[in-house]
């Protein structure tokens, strides 16, 4: 389907002011103020005025929440107040909300290798696919909200003053507990399976779910010893949940198991 872009302004604004950006333009197309669909796919329309920013997101096709985890309700929850709703290294009263990114993400990446690259771009591309997601990109420097930097053993632990410690990210907040910019350190000596699922793991930190599990074995989040290279299905169920639309920033535990409720009541069996 073809769509009008139609801007609403302060009266004394005029729409002509507004500037319009869309991210991949093999996707959709904007012209004459109308969104023409190219291939199947998502992508974000940006619309910008003085310095405000404002994001929509494009679907092309079929794009749906994958909820397929074996998992019952009640076991989800669990998992989702361990990780979304407790914070790693940290104990502050924000820990305890729901924390995460409304507008897109662009990533920098230093002292990566061609291996670490590939799966920070496969760990993008499974994010892309996830509806409300608000978009993750690579970028320059500059531009960056997220830095992912390969460091030694030394710089972590002098860090987290935590043994052993592969991983460690950090998130910057603006106002009501959303995401405005993170920080992922990942130890570079490490063999690339392990490298690969702390790269895994200290994106889906970044994003939202804050914090390791003790309870779920079968998540790249799982706290002792995980070696999964890719989100499993609960990881997948869990990123799904944080950023369905109503489940929103600054959100308690009670809020959110509501919310969970009413999201799996059609979702899981």
């Amino acid at each position: 389907e073809t769509f009008d872009v139609i801007s609403y302004t302060e009266p004394n604004v005029p729409s002509n002011l507004i500037k319009y950006e869309i991210f991949d333009d093999s996707i959709v197309i904007l012209e004459n103020e109308k969104i023409i669909p190219k291939k199947n796919g998502k992508t974000l329309l940006k619309a910008s005025i003085y310095d405000k920013e404002y994001y929509m997101t494009i679907y092309v096709g079929n794009i749906s929440k994958k909820f397929d985890t074996k998992y019952k309700k009640e076991k989800v929850i669990d998992i989702f107040d361990e990780v979304a709703l407790n914070e790693e290294y940290t104990n502050r009263a924000s820990s305890n909300l729901i924390q995460k990114w409304n507008s897109p993400i662009y990533y920098y990446y230093q002292n990566a290798t061609n291996e670490d690259i590939k799966q920070i771009k496969k760990i993008a591309d499974l994010l892309n696919g996830i509806p409300e997601f608000p978009g993750m990109f690579e970028s320059t420097l500059d531009k960056s909200n997220l830095i992912i930097d390969f460091t030694n053993y030394e710089t972590l632990l002098s860090k987290t003053s935590v043994g052993g410690v592969e991983g460690y990210s950090e998130n910057i907040f603006g106002n009501d507990n959303i995401i405005t910019g993170s920080n992922i350190m990942i130890s570079s000596n490490l063999k690339q399976n392990i490298k690969n699922s702390v790269i895994a793991e200290e994106i889906l930190h970044s994003i939202g779910l804050k914090n390791d599990s003790k309870k779920c074995s079968n998540s790249v989040l799982y706290e002792y010893d995980s070696v999964k290279e890719y989100p499993t299905d609960i990881d997948i169920t869990l990123i799904n949940l944080l950023y369905d639309d109503s489940i929103t920033y600054g959100m308690d535990s009670n809020t959110v198991h509501n919310k969970i409720i009413s999201i799996l009541k059609w979702c899981l069996f």
